[in-house]
């Protein structure tokens, strides 16, 4: 395949392995979405049917008790809409894109209840379900997609490359990217409690221990650069019905053997934890925030700190409001300098000002 010449195979994912941005220029390159004089969100964040986003989310950083820490940072960020052959993309440099796949022989669209995870400048695709005899049948196969900028041409080019099979076929489940170890967690799923690992540097899955739980749809966090949480979720009893869940378990990458430990947040009274598809934020190695999520009635737009200094009590606070109701399938929320991006459900792409403490909704007419 001559378009695998354009990617480097000593580094086969094009990640950005930038982990500190303290250095760089705080001034962004002018095409992007962020005013450079104050770095709040400028006109292409819609504000015009929610005026509340004004003042969402105005947070003292004293509450977030911040520590000055590396962080892995993204060039740019893909959305995959299931069902379609549309590629999202943001970065700096073009803004908001929708990308074709294109002609590829291994995937013709994005499969419905599959996920991925953004690993720098490609995505890791893993799992979904397809129709078959009128039967619904979970997927184990995997694809990295990468996409290539063609500067001469104004466009980029999406490569397409199987990668190894998941062990267990499964859908709507989670992924979560680890990138100071190069790992990509699969966790449960709809029927499932098992979960996977994989080194994306060898493109080979690994079983690990089970969760004590079945998680449909959870959410995942990475603490401290060693804990992989998994909150919440969806546990199917029988007919469609089932639980919310409101609790936690992680697991220590430093003791793979001990396997997963189920923990609840110290002072959750009042707070609704039971809940799916949260977005995750991550601020410090220990504190992340998670927002939205979907409690079996409606889709919330609450934002909550969580604070995870010590791993095993983790606490949590009601911030403030993500300004709509939305869901975010796919958690977590990429840092592209100081500013955290992610796509919810439908689509539409949410921004978290780090320096304002406030979130904002990019305008959905992406330019083709």
């Amino acid at each position: 395949n001559n378009n695998n010449q354009n990617i480097n195979m000593n580094n086969p994912m094009n990640i950005n392995n930038n982990f500190n941005d303290n250095s760089q220029n705080n001034n962004m390159n002018p095409n992007n979405n962020f005013n450079n004089n104050n770095n709040n969100f400028n006109n292409n964040f819609n504000n015009n049917n929610n005026n509340n986003l004004n003042n969402l989310n105005m947070m003292d950083n004293n509450q977030l008790k911040l520590e000055n820490q590396s962080q892995f940072t993204y060039d740019l960020i893909m959305y995959l809409k299931e069902k379609t052959d549309d590629i999202l993309m943001y970065n700096e440099k073009h803004g908001l894109r929708t990308i074709k796949l294109g002609q590829s022989s291994e995937l013709r669209f994005f499969p419905p209840k599959s996920r991925f995870v953004n690993l720098g400048t490609s995505v890791l695709l893993a799992g979904g379900e397809k129709q078959e005899n009128n039967n619904k049948i979970k997927l184990s196969k995997c694809y990295l997609i990468t996409l290539m900028e063609d500067e001469s041409a104004n466009k980029y080019e999406v490569n397409v490359m199987p990668y190894g099979p998941l062990k267990e076929p499964r859908e709507r489940h989670n992924l979560l990217f680890l990138p100071n170890k190069h790992f990509v967690f699969a966790c449960s799923g709809f029927y499932s409690k098992t979960c996977e690992y994989t080194d994306i540097y060898k493109g080979e899955w690994e079983m690990i221990g089970p969760l004590h739980k079945a998680r449909g749809n959870a959410s995942m966090a990475y603490v401290n650069e060693r804990y992989v949480y998994i909150l919440g979720g969806f546990e199917l009893e029988e007919k469609a019905q089932g639980n919310y869940l409101n609790d936690i378990e992680y697991f220590d990458i430093n003791n793979f053997a001990k396997g997963w430990t189920v923990i609840n947040f110290v002072n959750n009274r009042g707070v609704n934890t039971s809940l799916t598809a949260l977005g995750i934020v991550p601020i410090t190695k220990n504190i992340f925030l998670i927002c939205g999520g979907y409690d079996g009635k409606e889709y919330k737009s609450n934002v909550y700190k969580v604070d995870c200094n010590n791993h095993e009590h983790p606490t949590i606070e009601e911030t403030s409001s993500l300004g709509k109701n939305s869901i975010f399938i796919h958690n977590m929320f990429c840092k592209i300098k100081k500013s955290y991006f992610n796509f919810d459900m439908q689509g539409q792409m949410f921004g978290f000002d780090y320096e304002n403490w406030r979130f904002g909704i990019l305008n959905s007419n992406a330019n083709k």
